[in-house]
């Protein structure tokens, strides 16, 4: 009987759990939708951009974003795309203090490197990417930017060559995905902090796993309840989880992870057994740790801007 009650109560608290979690989600996805046409007043107003969108042919998907260029003769060839943390819109490359800066200061001091146009883009506050996902994610969104949004892209903006990608938090996982998936298309990857999970969230020890690298209780729960309904099938875990992708790809992209190094301390997810995984596998990569973001983003702007440049 103490066992039945005990479980029970349990089962009343994940349902009252997932729906708090839930309306949360809906507010923050909302807050996001009416945030993303007014640029924020931390803008840097030295880096110039456009903004536009491209909607899918059947009108449920919308993709906002910003432009920024170089200069025709410091053209390379290729096109970067940058995909936005939680609770970020595509303004996020062109904020003071972001990756952005960091990438024009970088061309702006080295007059003998070229660069590629940023094309920084939004999902409405969906942060993953994955065929089929559910609600509150977005459908088929890995086929419209590869089918779609990268092609009109690439002619719109008289860009040639390869795509490379850059990611930060959930999208850093993101990016890593999405290379490992389709390195054909995505040839070099910058992923910012990604939020890597070495254990499947249906797994007994994930719990556990996660108050290792520093979780409390409550961001446990929270967390799990993020993770499960990105992965709520095996199948979505198989098809998207780096660690699984890593062991049956079919080429090697070039991969760039950084992280800083003293939030890391805080929240330590599974960077170093994915670095380790890469190596295993004869990844080509870079590990970057640094102790600051902006130290994260000089250093990962300039090794993406090496791979580029060499291309």
């Amino acid at each position: 009987m103490v066992g039945l009650l005990y479980c029970s109560k349990n089962k009343i608290l994940d349902v009252a759990m997932r729906f708090l979690f839930s309306i949360a989600a809906l507010i923050t996805l909302i807050s996001c939708k009416f945030m993303e046409p007014n640029p924020p007043a931390i803008v840097d107003p030295s880096i110039k951009y456009e903004i536009s969108s491209i909607i899918s042919d059947d009108y449920k998907i919308i993709m906002n974003y910003i432009y920024t260029d170089v200069s025709p003769e410091r053209r390379a060839g290729g096109l970067i795309i940058y995909l936005h943390g939680v609770n970020r819109t595509e303004y996020d490359w062109v904020m003071i203090g972001g990756p952005g800066v960091e990438y024009y200061k970088l061309l702006k001091s080295n007059k003998d490197i070229k660069g590629c146009p940023v094309v920084s883009v939004s999902f409405g506050g969906t942060s993953f990417i994955a065929e089929g996902a559910g609600y509150p994610y977005k459908n088929g969104l890995e086929t419209f930017l590869i089918k779609k949004a990268v092609p009109q892209l690439k002619k719109k903006y008289g860009v040639d060559g390869d795509v490379y990608l850059i990611g930060n938090d959930i999208s850093g996982l993101n990016v890593l995905s999405l290379s490992l998936k389709n390195p054909d298309v995505f040839k070099a990857v910058l992923s910012f902090s990604p939020a890597l999970v070495a254990v499947r969230p249906s797994d007994p020890g994930f719990e556990s796993h996660c108050k290792d690298m520093g979780f409390s209780v409550f961001d446990i729960y929270r967390f799990k309840f993020i993770m499960s309904d990105l992965f709520e099938m095996d199948r979505f875990w198989k098809d998207y989880s780096p660690f699984e992708l890593i062991k049956r790809r079919k080429e090697d992209p070039f991969l760039i992870v950084g992280v800083n190094s003293v939030r890391q301390g805080v929240i330590r997810w599974d960077t170093e057994a994915f670095v380790a995984a890469m190596n295993g596998a004869g990844v080509p990569n870079v590990e970057i740790k640094a102790k600051t973001d902006i130290e994260l983003y000089q250093s990962g702007v300039s090794e993406l801007v090496k791979f580029v440049n060499k291309k």
